[in-house]
Protein backbone atom coordinates (compact mmCIF):
# COMPACT_ATOMS: atom_id res chain seq x y z
CA UNK A 1 0.00 0.00 0.00
CA UNK A 2 1.48 3.41 -0.91
CA UNK A 3 2.99 5.29 2.02
CA UNK A 4 0.93 8.37 1.20
CA UNK A 5 -2.29 6.47 1.85
CA UNK A 6 -1.30 5.61 5.43
CA UNK A 7 -1.19 7.66 8.60
CA UNK A 8 1.64 6.44 10.82
CA UNK A 9 1.30 6.77 14.57
CA UNK A 10 4.68 6.30 16.22
CA UNK A 11 5.05 4.95 19.71
CA UNK A 12 6.20 7.85 21.94
CA UNK A 13 9.92 7.93 22.62
CA UNK A 14 9.36 7.93 26.38
CA UNK A 15 7.63 4.53 26.13
CA UNK A 16 10.78 2.48 26.44
CA UNK A 17 10.78 -1.28 26.61
CA UNK A 18 12.31 -2.91 29.68
CA UNK A 19 13.55 -6.41 29.09
CA UNK A 20 12.08 -9.07 31.32
CA UNK A 21 15.05 -10.99 32.65
CA UNK A 22 14.41 -13.78 35.09
CA UNK A 23 16.73 -14.17 38.01
CA UNK A 24 19.47 -16.67 37.53
CA UNK A 25 20.17 -19.44 40.02
CA UNK A 26 22.86 -18.98 42.63
CA UNK A 27 26.18 -20.64 42.09
CA UNK A 28 26.65 -23.99 43.86
CA UNK A 29 28.88 -22.37 46.50
CA UNK A 30 26.14 -19.93 47.41
CA UNK A 31 23.33 -22.44 47.67
CA UNK A 32 22.08 -23.15 51.13
CA UNK A 33 23.19 -19.84 52.63
CA UNK A 34 19.64 -18.57 52.82
CA UNK A 35 16.98 -20.65 54.45
CA UNK A 36 13.49 -20.59 53.12
CA UNK A 37 10.74 -19.69 55.60
CA UNK A 38 8.87 -22.77 56.74
CA UNK A 39 5.70 -23.33 54.76
CA UNK A 40 6.43 -20.60 52.25
CA UNK A 41 5.75 -21.56 48.66
CA UNK A 42 8.61 -20.74 46.32
CA UNK A 43 7.67 -19.80 42.77
CA UNK A 44 9.75 -21.17 39.95
CA UNK A 45 11.11 -18.56 37.55
CA UNK A 46 9.10 -18.23 34.36
CA UNK A 47 10.69 -19.66 31.25
CA UNK A 48 10.38 -18.90 27.57
CA UNK A 49 9.16 -15.40 26.82
CA UNK A 50 11.66 -13.42 28.94
CA UNK A 51 14.60 -15.09 27.22
CA UNK A 52 13.05 -14.41 23.82
CA UNK A 53 12.62 -10.75 24.68
CA UNK A 54 16.20 -10.57 25.90
CA UNK A 55 17.48 -12.14 22.69
CA UNK A 56 15.42 -9.85 20.45
CA UNK A 57 16.87 -6.83 22.25
CA UNK A 58 20.36 -7.89 21.23
CA UNK A 59 21.18 -10.16 24.17
CA UNK A 60 22.03 -13.81 23.85
CA UNK A 61 22.15 -15.27 20.30
CA UNK A 62 19.43 -17.64 19.08
CA UNK A 63 19.80 -21.26 20.03
CA UNK A 64 18.37 -24.45 18.60
CA UNK A 65 16.08 -25.94 19.59
CA UNK A 66 14.05 -23.01 20.93
CA UNK A 67 11.91 -23.40 24.03
CA UNK A 68 8.25 -22.39 23.87
CA UNK A 69 5.39 -22.05 26.26
CA UNK A 70 3.85 -25.39 27.33
CA UNK A 71 0.90 -26.36 25.18
CA UNK A 72 1.83 -24.01 22.35
CA UNK A 73 1.85 -25.76 19.00
CA UNK A 74 5.06 -24.78 17.26
CA UNK A 75 6.32 -25.60 13.78
CA UNK A 76 9.96 -26.56 14.35
CA UNK A 77 10.44 -26.31 10.61
CA UNK A 78 8.04 -25.33 7.90
CA UNK A 79 6.05 -28.30 6.65
CA UNK A 80 6.20 -26.85 3.14
CA UNK A 81 8.52 -24.66 1.12
CA UNK A 82 6.23 -21.76 0.16
CA UNK A 83 8.75 -19.89 -2.00
CA UNK A 84 10.99 -22.71 -3.27
CA UNK A 85 13.94 -20.50 -2.25
CA UNK A 86 15.79 -22.14 0.67
CA UNK A 87 17.10 -18.87 2.12
CA UNK A 88 13.63 -17.29 2.09
CA UNK A 89 12.03 -20.38 3.60
CA UNK A 90 14.74 -20.45 6.30
CA UNK A 91 13.95 -16.84 7.20
CA UNK A 92 10.24 -17.65 7.39
CA UNK A 93 10.99 -20.60 9.67
CA UNK A 94 12.92 -18.35 12.04
CA UNK A 95 10.25 -15.64 11.82
CA UNK A 96 7.41 -18.07 12.56
CA UNK A 97 9.15 -19.58 15.57
CA UNK A 98 10.03 -16.25 17.16
CA UNK A 99 6.62 -14.67 16.52
CA UNK A 100 4.98 -17.67 18.19
CA UNK A 101 7.31 -17.38 21.16
CA UNK A 102 6.72 -13.65 21.60
CA UNK A 103 2.93 -13.84 21.26
CA UNK A 104 2.57 -17.08 23.21
CA UNK A 105 -1.09 -18.03 23.55
CA UNK A 106 -2.01 -14.79 21.79
CA UNK A 107 -0.78 -16.27 18.51
CA UNK A 108 -3.54 -17.44 16.14
CA UNK A 109 -1.83 -17.84 12.77
CA UNK A 110 0.83 -16.70 10.31
CA UNK A 111 -0.13 -16.43 6.65
CA UNK A 112 1.58 -15.41 3.42
CA UNK A 113 -0.18 -13.47 0.69
CA UNK A 114 0.88 -11.41 -2.32
CA UNK A 115 3.05 -12.95 -5.01
CA UNK A 116 3.90 -15.97 -2.85
CA UNK A 117 0.23 -16.81 -2.37
CA UNK A 118 -0.49 -16.26 -6.06
CA UNK A 119 2.34 -18.57 -7.10
CA UNK A 120 4.47 -15.96 -8.86
CA UNK A 121 7.19 -15.06 -6.36
CA UNK A 122 10.30 -13.72 -8.11
CA UNK A 123 13.47 -13.41 -6.06
CA UNK A 124 14.76 -10.35 -7.91
CA UNK A 125 11.70 -8.16 -7.33
CA UNK A 126 9.09 -9.71 -5.01
CA UNK A 127 8.64 -8.88 -1.36
CA UNK A 128 7.40 -11.22 1.37
CA UNK A 129 3.81 -10.28 2.22
CA UNK A 130 2.52 -11.68 5.51
CA UNK A 131 -0.32 -11.34 7.99
CA UNK A 132 -0.08 -12.43 11.62
CA UNK A 133 -3.47 -12.96 13.25
CA UNK A 134 -3.49 -12.45 17.01
CA UNK A 135 -6.04 -13.29 19.67
CA UNK A 136 -6.32 -9.64 20.70
CA UNK A 137 -4.57 -6.31 20.48
CA UNK A 138 -0.87 -6.72 21.38
CA UNK A 139 0.25 -4.94 24.53
CA UNK A 140 2.82 -2.17 24.33
CA UNK A 141 5.47 -4.54 25.63
CA UNK A 142 4.59 -7.17 23.02
CA UNK A 143 4.64 -4.56 20.26
CA UNK A 144 8.15 -3.50 21.24
CA UNK A 145 9.31 -7.12 21.31
CA UNK A 146 7.95 -7.61 17.77
CA UNK A 147 9.56 -4.34 16.71
CA UNK A 148 12.90 -5.59 18.04
CA UNK A 149 12.43 -8.88 16.18
CA UNK A 150 11.99 -7.10 12.84
CA UNK A 151 14.97 -4.85 13.50
CA UNK A 152 17.07 -7.90 14.26
CA UNK A 153 15.92 -9.74 11.11
CA UNK A 154 16.68 -6.68 8.98
CA UNK A 155 20.18 -6.42 10.45
CA UNK A 156 21.02 -10.13 10.41
CA UNK A 157 19.41 -11.02 7.06
CA UNK A 158 19.14 -7.74 5.13
CA UNK A 159 18.51 -9.39 1.77
CA UNK A 160 15.23 -10.94 2.92
CA UNK A 161 14.65 -9.46 6.37
CA UNK A 162 14.09 -6.09 4.69
CA UNK A 163 11.62 -7.65 2.24
CA UNK A 164 9.09 -8.53 4.96
CA UNK A 165 5.92 -6.47 4.61
CA UNK A 166 2.77 -7.11 6.58
CA UNK A 167 0.52 -6.56 9.55
CA UNK A 168 -0.40 -7.94 12.96
CA UNK A 169 -4.20 -8.03 13.13
CA UNK A 170 -6.52 -9.21 15.94
CA UNK A 171 -8.90 -12.03 15.11
CA UNK A 172 -11.95 -9.82 15.68
CA UNK A 173 -10.66 -7.11 13.31
CA UNK A 174 -9.96 -9.36 10.34
CA UNK A 175 -13.33 -11.14 10.42
CA UNK A 176 -15.32 -8.61 8.38
CA UNK A 177 -15.07 -5.22 6.74
CA UNK A 178 -14.72 -2.21 9.00
CA UNK A 179 -15.15 1.14 7.18
CA UNK A 180 -12.99 2.74 9.88
CA UNK A 181 -10.31 0.16 10.68
CA UNK A 182 -8.19 0.64 13.78
CA UNK A 183 -4.46 1.27 13.57
CA UNK A 184 -2.41 -1.93 13.70
CA UNK A 185 1.29 -2.89 13.84
CA UNK A 186 2.61 -2.82 10.27
CA UNK A 187 6.02 -3.08 8.63
CA UNK A 188 6.69 -1.64 5.19
CA UNK A 189 9.06 -3.26 2.74
CA UNK A 190 12.61 -1.94 2.91
CA UNK A 191 12.32 -0.26 6.32
CA UNK A 192 12.91 -3.03 8.86
CA UNK A 193 10.79 -0.96 11.25
CA UNK A 194 7.47 -2.01 12.75
CA UNK A 195 5.12 0.94 13.35
CA UNK A 196 1.52 1.54 14.36
CA UNK A 197 -0.23 2.37 11.09
CA UNK A 198 -3.76 3.37 10.17
CA UNK A 199 -4.60 1.74 6.84
CA UNK A 200 -7.32 3.05 4.59
CA UNK A 201 -10.41 0.81 4.52
CA UNK A 202 -9.80 -0.22 0.91
CA UNK A 203 -6.46 -1.71 1.89
CA UNK A 204 -8.07 -4.31 4.13
CA UNK A 205 -10.83 -5.13 1.64
CA UNK A 206 -8.18 -6.13 -0.89
CA UNK A 207 -5.94 -7.94 1.58
CA UNK A 208 -8.78 -9.77 3.33
CA UNK A 209 -10.00 -11.04 -0.03
CA UNK A 210 -6.52 -12.11 -1.10
CA UNK A 211 -5.77 -13.77 2.22
CA UNK A 212 -9.09 -15.61 2.39
CA UNK A 213 -8.96 -16.98 -1.14
CA UNK A 214 -5.24 -17.54 -1.66
CA UNK A 215 -3.42 -17.24 1.68
CA UNK A 216 -0.61 -19.71 2.41
CA UNK A 217 -0.88 -21.12 5.93
CA UNK A 218 2.44 -21.36 7.77
CA UNK A 219 0.68 -21.96 11.09
CA UNK A 220 -2.90 -21.63 12.27
CA UNK A 221 -6.40 -22.41 10.99
CA UNK A 222 -7.60 -22.08 7.41
CA UNK A 223 -8.05 -18.34 6.75
CA UNK A 224 -11.57 -19.01 5.46
CA UNK A 225 -12.53 -19.81 9.05
CA UNK A 226 -11.25 -16.40 10.17
CA UNK A 227 -12.48 -14.14 7.35
CA UNK A 228 -16.01 -13.70 6.04
CA UNK A 229 -16.47 -13.79 2.24
CA UNK A 230 -15.62 -10.50 0.54
CA UNK A 231 -18.17 -9.36 -2.04
CA UNK A 232 -16.71 -8.72 -5.53
CA UNK A 233 -18.30 -5.25 -5.61
CA UNK A 234 -16.39 -4.33 -2.46
CA UNK A 235 -13.15 -5.46 -4.12
CA UNK A 236 -13.96 -3.35 -7.18
CA UNK A 237 -14.66 -0.32 -5.00
CA UNK A 238 -11.39 -0.79 -3.12
CA UNK A 239 -9.46 -0.94 -6.41
CA UNK A 240 -11.21 2.24 -7.55
CA UNK A 241 -10.25 3.98 -4.32
CA UNK A 242 -6.58 3.07 -4.75
CA UNK A 243 -6.62 4.33 -8.33
CA UNK A 244 -8.23 7.60 -7.34
CA UNK A 245 -6.11 8.27 -4.27
CA UNK A 246 -2.69 7.13 -5.49
CA UNK A 247 -2.44 6.79 -9.26
CA UNK A 248 -4.65 9.54 -10.69
CA UNK A 249 -2.55 12.31 -9.05
CA UNK A 250 0.46 11.05 -11.04
CA UNK A 251 -1.20 12.24 -14.21
CA UNK A 252 -0.39 15.77 -13.01
CA UNK A 253 2.84 14.94 -11.18
CA UNK A 254 4.67 11.94 -12.73
CA UNK A 255 7.82 12.35 -10.62
CA UNK A 256 7.76 8.76 -9.36
CA UNK A 257 7.41 7.49 -12.90
CA UNK A 258 10.79 8.89 -13.92
CA UNK A 259 12.25 5.62 -12.58
CA UNK A 260 12.08 2.83 -15.16
CA UNK A 261 11.49 0.28 -12.39
CA UNK A 262 8.52 2.21 -11.06
CA UNK A 263 7.11 2.47 -14.57
CA UNK A 264 7.28 -1.33 -14.86
CA UNK A 265 5.50 -1.60 -11.53
CA UNK A 266 2.89 0.97 -12.60
CA UNK A 267 2.09 -0.77 -15.90
CA UNK A 268 1.70 -4.19 -14.27
CA UNK A 269 -0.38 -2.71 -11.46
CA UNK A 270 -2.70 -1.05 -13.99
CA UNK A 271 -3.17 -4.45 -15.64
CA UNK A 272 -4.19 -5.89 -12.29
CA UNK A 273 -6.49 -2.96 -11.53
CA UNK A 274 -8.22 -3.39 -14.89
CA UNK A 275 -8.71 -7.12 -14.24
CA UNK A 276 -10.05 -6.47 -10.74
CA UNK A 277 -12.47 -3.79 -11.96
CA UNK A 278 -13.75 -6.21 -14.59
CA UNK A 279 -13.96 -9.40 -12.50
CA UNK A 280 -14.09 -8.30 -8.85
CA UNK A 281 -11.22 -10.55 -7.86
CA UNK A 282 -7.46 -10.29 -7.44
CA UNK A 283 -4.85 -12.09 -9.53
CA UNK A 284 -1.09 -11.78 -9.86
CA UNK A 285 0.42 -8.95 -11.89
CA UNK A 286 1.80 -11.37 -14.48
CA UNK A 287 -1.53 -13.13 -14.93
CA UNK A 288 -3.25 -9.76 -15.32
CA UNK A 289 -0.58 -8.64 -17.79
CA UNK A 290 -1.18 -11.67 -20.00
CA UNK A 291 -4.93 -11.10 -19.75
CA UNK A 292 -4.44 -7.47 -20.81
CA UNK A 293 -2.40 -8.51 -23.84
CA UNK A 294 -4.95 -11.14 -24.86
CA UNK A 295 -8.16 -9.23 -24.09
CA UNK A 296 -7.78 -5.46 -24.21
CA UNK A 297 -6.80 -2.96 -26.88
CA UNK A 298 -3.69 -4.14 -28.80
CA UNK A 299 -2.16 -0.69 -28.29
CA UNK A 300 -1.05 -1.84 -24.82
CA UNK A 301 0.67 -5.04 -25.97
CA UNK A 302 4.19 -3.66 -26.42
CA UNK A 303 3.99 -1.51 -23.28
CA UNK A 304 2.99 -4.53 -21.18
CA UNK A 305 5.72 -6.62 -22.83
CA UNK A 306 8.34 -4.05 -21.82
CA UNK A 307 7.03 -3.97 -18.25
CA UNK A 308 7.17 -7.77 -18.00
CA UNK A 309 10.83 -7.70 -19.10
CA UNK A 310 11.63 -5.53 -16.06
CA UNK A 311 14.90 -4.29 -17.53
CA UNK A 312 16.40 -0.85 -18.22
CA UNK A 313 17.07 -2.09 -21.73
CA UNK A 314 13.31 -2.39 -22.37
CA UNK A 315 11.92 0.34 -20.14
CA UNK A 316 8.25 1.23 -20.65
CA UNK A 317 7.59 4.54 -22.39
CA UNK A 318 6.65 7.27 -19.91
CA UNK A 319 3.94 8.83 -22.10
CA UNK A 320 2.31 5.45 -22.77
CA UNK A 321 2.50 4.57 -19.06
CA UNK A 322 0.57 7.74 -18.23
CA UNK A 323 -1.96 6.92 -20.93
CA UNK A 324 -2.51 3.47 -19.40
CA UNK A 325 -3.10 5.03 -15.98
CA UNK A 326 -5.60 7.40 -17.59
CA UNK A 327 -7.29 4.48 -19.38
CA UNK A 328 -7.57 2.41 -16.17
CA UNK A 329 -9.03 5.33 -14.24
CA UNK A 330 -11.36 6.66 -16.95
CA UNK A 331 -14.59 5.76 -15.04
CA UNK A 332 -13.23 7.68 -12.03
CA UNK A 333 -12.20 10.98 -13.60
Amino acid sequence: MPAAARRVLRVPEHHRHQALVRRGRRAPAQRGRRRRPVGRRVRRPRRGLPQVLLRQLGGEPPRRPRQHAPGLRVARALSRHPTQHPDVDALLDFFLSDVQAILGRGFVGLYLEGSIALGEFEADRSDIDFVVVTDGDPSGETFLALKALHARLAAAEPKWGLELEGSYVPRHAIRHHDPRPAAQPYIDRGTGELAIVHQESGYWIIHRSLLREHGVVLAGPNPKTLIDPVHPDHVRQAASDVLREWWVPMLDDPTRLQSWGYRCYAVLTMCRMLYTLRHGTIVSKRFAARWTQDTLDPRWTSLVRDALAWSPAARPDLKETLELIRYASRPLT
